[in-house]
């Protein structure tokens, strides 16, 4: 009977650590997901660029899902035809072109593809700075350029981070006293035909969100 007792007791210690151990595990879990909820930062092609920019553009420079962007480019991949790759593939491996609204090589089409899905907040080639970018205007300033398929995804690759830097040289997080600038990155690229014939049409997007102080 006694041993009994002693057997109860230590169940019960056993038990009530148990316990608290839970309640620990709990209260980390939760606030593991209350901080995940809160930040911005993305993984895929988005992410692979961020980290190849510059820490001075990292540190104006925040990543983000953009359903919208996606649904858009899709739609710029799905209307992108075989006819296209021999104008898009001319342009080299050297440097990214822009893609530009002229009705040549397909440009035209796919310009208006993605404007098709883009409301009013996207400004379509802005192949600036985003210093020059219309002064206390929150939109998202959306680019596509075109390279030939040859180019290596390493070289390709540090091409964008390279344009992604230029586009943010000189932004102000600051502006209008006290107000503050938050700026989101969205890239994206496909590829269309093959290594030796095809051509890689590249998206950055980059948003400029405002809060008043």
């Amino acid at each position: 009977m006694k041993l009994k007792k002693i057997a109860s007791l230590a169940l019960a210690g056993i038990m009530a650590v148990s316990m608290l151990a839970g309640c620990k595990g709990g209260t980390a879990t939760d606030n593991a997901g209350s901080s995940s909820s809160e930040t911005t930062t993305v993984g895929g092609y988005t992410a692979t660029i961020y980290d190849l920019t510059k820490s001075n553009t990292q540190s104006v420079m925040k990543t983000k899902n953009n359903t919208t962007l996606t649904a858009a480019f899709d739609e710029v991949e799905r209307v992108f035809e075989s006819d296209y790759i021999a104008a898009f593939k001319g342009v080299g491996t050297n440097a990214l072109t822009l893609v530009d609204t002229a009705n040549t090589n397909g440009s035209k089409q796919i310009c208006d593809a993605l404007k098709g899905k883009l409301g009013s907040n996207y400004v379509i080639q802005n192949d600036t700075v985003m210093e020059t970018a219309p002064k206390n205007e929150d939109k998202v300033f959306v680019n596509l350029y075109c390279i030939s398929a040859e180019t290596t995804d390493t070289v390709l690759d540090n091409m964008v981070a390279a344009k992604v830097d230029t586009l943010m040289a000189n932004v102000k997080t600051n502006v209008s006293g006290s107000d503050t600038v938050d700026y989101y990155l969205t890239v994206d690229k496909f590829t269309e035909g093959t290594v030796n014939n095809g051509a890689t049409i590249v998206m950055i997007a980059i948003e400029r969100d405002t809060t008043k102080a």
